[in-house]
C-alpha cells in the first residue's frame, strides 16, 4: 500500500490524530494504566497541547481544512476566524457556558465553512464505522432530532 504524500495538507485517518508532545504522553500513560497521577497537570498539559497544535496549524498557514471532532470549542473558532477550515463534521461547536463559537457559527453562515452536523452518538457510531471499515454502525443516538433528514447518506 502506497501512502499519499501531500505537501500542503497535515494528513491523518478517520482513526488518527494529530501529534501529542511526550509531557502529555507521559502523563496519558500513568493515567491510563492506573499508575498516579495529578489531574490538574494532566488538564493542564492537554489544554496547552491542543492549544500547541491549532497555534502550529494557524502559523503554517493551512487551509482547506477538514476536521472531524466529537468535542469542539476555541481551537476550532480560532480556525475559523482565521479562514482555516473549510469543513467540519460533528456535533456543535462551543465554549460550554459562555455559548457558540462565533468565528465558527460566522465562517457556517457565510457559506465559507460546510458544517455536517451529527450528534456525539451519531458522529461515534461513524467513527466506529470507519474504523472497522464498514459502510454505516447502527445507532439509536440520533432517533428524535431532524439530523438525519438533513444528512446526505
Amino acid at each position: 500500500m502506497q501512502l499519499q504524500q501531500n505537501t500542503d495538507r497535515i494528513q491523518t485517518t478517520h482513526i488518527g490524530s494529530l501529534p501529542r508532545p511526550h509531557a502529555l504522553l507521559d502523563v496519558m500513560k500513568a493515567k491510563y494504566s492506573g499508575q498516579n497521577y495529578d489531574e490538574s497537570a494532566y488538564q493542564r498539559t492537554l489544554r496547552t497541547a491542543v492549544a500547541d497544535v491549532v497555534r502550529e496549524l494557524i502559523r503554517a498557514g493551512k487551509r482547506d481544512l477538514t476536521i472531524t471532532s466529537v468535542v469542539a470549542g476555541i481551537g476550532i473558532d480560532w480556525l475559523a476566524w482565521k479562514g482555516q477550515i473549510s469543513r467540519f463534521v460533528g456535533p456543535i461547536v462551543s465554549m460550554e457556558r459562555f455559548g457558540l463559537c462565533q468565528g465558527f457559527r460566522a465562517g457556517v453562515q457565510s457559506g465559507q465553512i460546510v458544517f455536517e452536523e451529527y450528534s456525539e452518538t451519531g458522529i461515534l457510531a461513524r467513527l466506529d464505522a470507519g474504523a472497522r471499515s464498514l459502510p454505516f454502525q447502527i445507532t439509536r443516538g440520533m432517533i428524535g432530532t431532524d439530523l438525519p433528514a438533513q444528512l446526505a447518506d
